[in-house]
């Protein structure tokens, strides 16, 4: 994480207690971007680390099934949820 912000001055760098990192950083004056193309980083496109920045449609099957659940997954939940307060005033 701090090769990728290298080119900003790193106030504080804390790693998330759940998943990933709280960053606060600023940008300096004179700013030089990184060149960050030797760096592999998580795409939610492809559900994996890559150095390559993928289209959308590039997007593999398998992942788009597994997205596709978890939408149904969450829609049915919130329905039963609903039903639930409703019936029970949860």
């Amino acid at each position: 994480m701090k090769k990728i912000f290298s080119d900003f001055d790193i106030i504080v760098i804390e790693k998330d207690p759940d998943c990933g990192v709280f960053l606060k950083a600023r940008k300096p004056k004179k700013y030089i971007p990184n060149n960050l193309s030797n760096i592999s980083l998580y795409s939610m496109i492809l559900g994996r680390k890559t150095k390559i920045i993928p289209e959308i449609n590039e997007i593999p099957l398998s992942r788009k099934f597994l997205l596709y659940l978890k939408i149904k997954a969450e829609k049915f939940l919130q329905k039963i949820r609903k039903l639930n307060s409703s019936i029970f005033g949860i």
